[in-house]
């Protein structure tokens, strides 16, 4: 039988988004969501950096994912990156090796283009692990009493604003520009926000000549009995290209303490909570030894090195005082050594996927060392931090 992996065709809409619809259970009746998938197809065959392909045997369709090409700031450089998404199989043919079948078609769709990075956010990140993928941006959540929030001024702040998403994109775009890890908006993600995100749930904050600087984006959360004391502001996103800004936005929801009684900040920022007043969560939750509970976290995105090569001459290299060569291991045990900097030989052995958490700052090489997660000389790994002090964690808001 004829297998193979091909761009969808109209054809496939119908049968493609049954199998989205069967893998990730919307909370709204299925049928709705297999019309959402069909228009999301319908809009992503305009888009030139969204391709979605689907798994086939003869003409029956039994996979589909979304390849999309994104704009990510890499140390105050723009680079090209490749993103996957919406990885789904029909559930009568599970566990026939469809998706990594489909995975590994990603990843040498990424080569032939010549993108040094890939990205995705895993359902199942054990499985993407195992695929050579590495962890990435550590996403805190922060709920707090609202009049633990700093009260100011927020006159520059402004909510239902005229061509709201015009704006969104052009403070996302000041904002990414400033900011290792972030993408600028690709043509998928500002059709969903069209979509599914209401103008009167968005904040936009100007700067003094009147150019859009930061925005935030939220909603009201109520209790299950609906007791208006008891409702929650739900803080999905806030970024800002300058403190001032981001000062206004959270004075503007400190207003808010009238109608809500607490606050909920989803951010990338593991300081976050020294905007507070005060420490711990709404629960009130402690730790042993009188240690407060500020908030929680998790992973979700994960990155894959595709050319190392390449990734590493995107990083500055003129402070390296040795060559550092990397074995880098695949996940079949392979092992591909990577030269970067000039002067003494000094080997470093570890798998792609820790190398990738380190090149993009998710963790130090003396942090994987001391896990025994990097093999080499504990003198070369401090060095190389040190000479890598321009690293910073990612901060990824982008939904694809």
């Amino acid at each position: 039988m004829d297998r193979q992996i091909r761009q969808i065709e109209k054809k496939d809409y119908e049968k493609a988004a049954r199998i989205k619809a069967q893998s990730y259970m919307p909370q709204y009746s299925r049928a709705a969501a297999v019309e959402e998938y069909i228009e999301s197809f319908q809009a992503a065959s305009k888009m030139k950096r969204n391709l979605i392909f689907v798994y086939c045997e003869g003409d029956e369709v039994y996979g589909v994912f979304t390849f999309h090409v994104l704009e990510m700031n890499f140390y105050g450089r723009m680079l090209p990156v490749g993103a996957l998404s919406g990885v789904a199989v029909d559930m009568a043919r599970r566990r026939e090796g469809i998706a990594a079948q489909m995975v590994y078609f990603f990843i040498e769709y990424c080569k032939k283009n010549a993108l040094a990075l890939a990205m995705l956010q895993p359902y199942n990140p054990a499985y993407y692990k195992k695929a050579g993928f590495g962890w990435g941006a550590v996403k805190y959540e922060y709920t707090l009493p609202l009049s633990w929030l700093k009260e100011g001024a927020f006159d520059r702040v402004a909510i239902d604003v005229a061509a709201p998403y015009e704006k969104m994109q052009e403070a996302h775009g000041r904002v990414a520009a400033l900011t290792h890890g972030m993408c600028l908006f690709g043509e998928l993600e500002r059709y969903h926000f069209e979509r599914d995100t209401a103008p009167e749930d968005m904040l936009i904050v100007y700067d003094k000549t009147g150019r859009p600087e930061g925005y935030a984006l939220y909603q009201c959360e109520k209790d299950a009995l609906y007791n208006p004391y008891e409702q929650t502001l739900e803080v999905d996103r806030l970024l800002a290209a300058s403190p001032q800004a981001t000062a206004q936005l959270l004075a503007f929801f400190a207003a808010q303490k009238s109608q809500f009684r607490s606050i909920r900040f989803n951010v990338f920022d593991e300081s976050f909570y020294y905007h507070f007043n005060n420490l711990g969560q709404a629960e009130h939750r402690a730790l042993a030894n009188g240690y407060h509970a500020v908030g929680r976290t998790g992973m979700g995105l994960m990155y894959k090195v595709i050319d190392a090569r390449a990734l590493l001459a995107k990083m500055p290299a003129d402070g390296l005082s040795n060559k550092y060569v990397f074995a880098l291991r695949d996940e079949a045990g392979q092992v591909e050594k990577v030269e970067w900097g000039e002067g003494e030989i000094q080997i470093i052995r570890l798998r792609q996927g820790d190398f990738v958490s380190w090149a993009m700052g998710c963790i130090s090489m003396t942090s994987l060392w001391h896990k025994g997660l990097a093999e080499a000389d504990r003198n070369a790994v401090k060095r190389l931090d040190q000479e890598c002090s321009f690293r910073e964690k990612p901060v990824c808001t982008s939904i694809f």
